[in-house]
């Protein structure tokens, strides 16, 4: 009985000892964690090229601002930031409609000849005018999707 009721004290010891080295190693691996969130992020991004491949998922892409055209016969006036080439050669368009331009104070201009990454949903897009064509494109509805990085 002595025997027994030794072990178990010497077990919850050990218990304790190792919670409290749990609780220690998560402490420490922490800044470890947010750290690793860092360099995820500031790897995460995709070029324009991959994005087409995309379609349907959410991405982050960088990409350099090629040619700006406002489409203002279009439904919405939309405008096209059109990524590494000018339209058609285009792999993808950036587009921002024109009642989001003015709600969130956007010159569509100040992006003309500058790299960007623009996160959204990869979709399709259809101008009404060529319904047969399909352009891959991320649709603006926040400032938070867009930055000039250079």
């Amino acid at each position: 009985m002595k025997n027994i009721l030794v072990v178990l004290i010497i077990l919850i010891f050990a218990a304790c000892e190792q919670t409290s080295t749990l609780e220690n190693s998560e402490q420490q691996l922490e800044p470890l964690k947010n750290e690793t969130k860092k360099i995820i992020t500031s790897f995460d991004t995709i070029t324009s090229f991959e994005a087409v491949q995309r379609i349907d998922q959410d991405v982050i892409v960088k990409g350099y601002v090629a040619t700006v055209f406002f489409a203002e016969n279009s439904t919405g006036s939309p405008t096209f930031l059109n990524l590494e080439e000018g339209f058609p050669n285009n792999p993808i368009a950036v587009i921002i409609f024109e009642n989001v331009l003015n709600k969130l104070k956007i010159n569509a201009q100040q992006y003309i000849n500058k790299t960007i990454i623009v996160k959204g949903k990869m979709i399709e897009y259809t101008d009404e005018k060529n319904p047969y064509e399909k352009k891959p494109s991320i649709i603006i509805s926040s400032n938070d999707q867009i930055k000039i990085v250079d």
